[in-house]
Protein backbone atom coordinates (compact mmCIF):
# COMPACT_ATOMS: atom_id res chain seq x y z
CA UNK A 1 0.00 0.00 0.00
CA UNK A 2 1.67 3.23 -1.17
CA UNK A 3 0.58 6.71 -0.07
CA UNK A 4 0.01 9.47 -2.31
CA UNK A 5 -1.15 12.83 -1.77
CA UNK A 6 -0.96 16.56 0.34
CA UNK A 7 0.21 17.23 3.87
CA UNK A 8 -3.39 15.66 5.75
CA UNK A 9 -4.99 14.42 2.65
CA UNK A 10 -4.39 11.38 1.24
CA UNK A 11 -5.29 8.74 -1.36
CA UNK A 12 -4.27 5.03 -1.20
CA UNK A 13 -3.15 2.75 -3.96
CA UNK A 14 -4.47 -0.49 -3.85
CA UNK A 15 -5.93 -3.39 -5.55
CA UNK A 16 -9.83 -4.18 -5.94
CA UNK A 17 -11.18 -6.83 -8.12
CA UNK A 18 -7.48 -7.65 -9.88
CA UNK A 19 -7.34 -3.74 -10.43
CA UNK A 20 -5.49 -0.69 -9.32
CA UNK A 21 -7.78 1.57 -7.72
CA UNK A 22 -7.02 5.30 -5.34
CA UNK A 23 -9.20 5.68 -2.16
CA UNK A 24 -9.49 8.25 0.11
CA UNK A 25 -7.41 7.44 3.13
CA UNK A 26 -8.04 8.86 6.38
CA UNK A 27 -5.68 9.41 9.36
CA UNK A 28 -7.33 7.83 12.37
CA UNK A 29 -7.71 9.92 15.50
CA UNK A 30 -4.55 9.57 17.77
CA UNK A 31 -5.80 8.59 21.19
CA UNK A 32 -6.29 11.35 23.79
CA UNK A 33 -5.55 14.25 20.91
CA UNK A 34 -7.62 17.36 20.56
CA UNK A 35 -8.60 17.43 17.05
CA UNK A 36 -8.93 20.46 14.81
CA UNK A 37 -11.31 19.68 11.77
CA UNK A 38 -11.12 21.10 8.97
CA UNK A 39 -12.75 20.64 5.17
CA UNK A 40 -11.10 22.69 2.38
CA UNK A 41 -13.87 23.46 -0.10
CA UNK A 42 -12.71 25.25 -2.84
CA UNK A 43 -9.29 26.72 -4.27
CA UNK A 44 -9.96 29.80 -1.87
CA UNK A 45 -12.37 28.51 1.02
CA UNK A 46 -11.48 26.50 3.89
CA UNK A 47 -13.95 25.69 6.26
CA UNK A 48 -13.26 25.58 10.18
CA UNK A 49 -15.65 25.53 13.10
CA UNK A 50 -13.00 26.64 15.74
CA UNK A 51 -10.20 28.65 15.30
CA UNK A 52 -8.64 29.40 18.98
CA UNK A 53 -7.76 26.83 21.31
CA UNK A 54 -6.55 26.70 25.15
CA UNK A 55 -4.08 23.54 26.17
CA UNK A 56 -2.11 22.86 29.17
CA UNK A 57 1.83 22.04 28.25
CA UNK A 58 1.89 18.44 27.23
CA UNK A 59 -1.29 18.16 25.24
CA UNK A 60 -1.43 16.34 22.33
CA UNK A 61 -3.38 18.56 18.58
CA UNK A 62 -4.05 17.27 15.70
CA UNK A 63 -5.40 18.11 12.18
CA UNK A 64 -7.58 15.92 10.35
CA UNK A 65 -8.76 17.50 6.82
CA UNK A 66 -12.32 16.10 6.41
CA UNK A 67 -12.93 16.23 2.53
CA UNK A 68 -10.89 14.59 -0.02
CA UNK A 69 -11.34 16.65 -3.26
CA UNK A 70 -8.24 17.21 -5.07
CA UNK A 71 -7.39 21.22 -3.81
CA UNK A 72 -4.16 20.61 -1.73
CA UNK A 73 -3.38 22.69 1.22
CA UNK A 74 -0.61 23.39 3.29
CA UNK A 75 -0.18 23.78 7.39
CA UNK A 76 2.72 26.65 8.23
CA UNK A 77 3.29 26.70 12.09
CA UNK A 78 4.57 30.46 13.63
CA UNK A 79 4.75 31.83 16.83
CA UNK A 80 6.51 29.66 18.99
CA UNK A 81 6.22 26.54 16.71
CA UNK A 82 9.43 24.88 18.43
CA UNK A 83 7.26 24.48 21.26
CA UNK A 84 5.73 21.73 19.01
CA UNK A 85 7.42 18.07 18.95
CA UNK A 86 5.75 15.91 15.90
CA UNK A 87 4.30 12.70 16.80
CA UNK A 88 3.07 11.59 13.65
CA UNK A 89 2.09 13.41 10.58
CA UNK A 90 0.26 16.44 11.26
CA UNK A 91 -0.08 15.55 15.35
CA UNK A 92 1.92 17.56 17.64
CA UNK A 93 2.31 17.67 21.57
CA UNK A 94 2.91 20.97 22.84
CA UNK A 95 5.75 21.11 24.99
CA UNK A 96 6.41 24.93 26.45
CA UNK A 97 3.53 27.69 27.45
CA UNK A 98 3.12 30.30 24.71
CA UNK A 99 1.04 31.32 21.90
CA UNK A 100 0.77 29.58 18.61
CA UNK A 101 -0.16 30.18 14.94
CA UNK A 102 -0.94 27.52 12.61
CA UNK A 103 -2.01 28.93 9.47
CA UNK A 104 -4.16 26.33 6.90
CA UNK A 105 -3.37 27.91 3.05
CA UNK A 106 -5.81 26.11 0.38
CA UNK A 107 -4.09 25.32 -2.72
CA UNK A 108 -0.80 25.69 -0.99
CA UNK A 109 -0.40 28.96 -1.44
CA UNK A 110 -3.49 31.11 -1.63
CA UNK A 111 -3.09 33.40 0.86
CA UNK A 112 -6.40 35.01 0.56
CA UNK A 113 -8.13 32.31 1.69
CA UNK A 114 -6.56 31.12 4.52
CA UNK A 115 -7.07 30.67 7.98
CA UNK A 116 -5.43 31.21 11.32
CA UNK A 117 -5.78 28.62 14.14
CA UNK A 118 -4.54 30.30 17.77
CA UNK A 119 -3.39 28.03 20.41
CA UNK A 120 -2.57 28.94 23.54
CA UNK A 121 -0.47 26.71 25.86
CA UNK A 122 -0.53 27.42 29.24
CA UNK A 123 1.10 26.02 32.28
Amino acid sequence: MKVLGGFISYTVLGKENGEFILAPYEIPQYPGAVVVRYSILDENTVKIDETEYTLPVGSVIQFIREDFNEVTERILFTNNASCLKSIQIATFKIECPGKITATIIPSGYNWDGAVDITINAIK
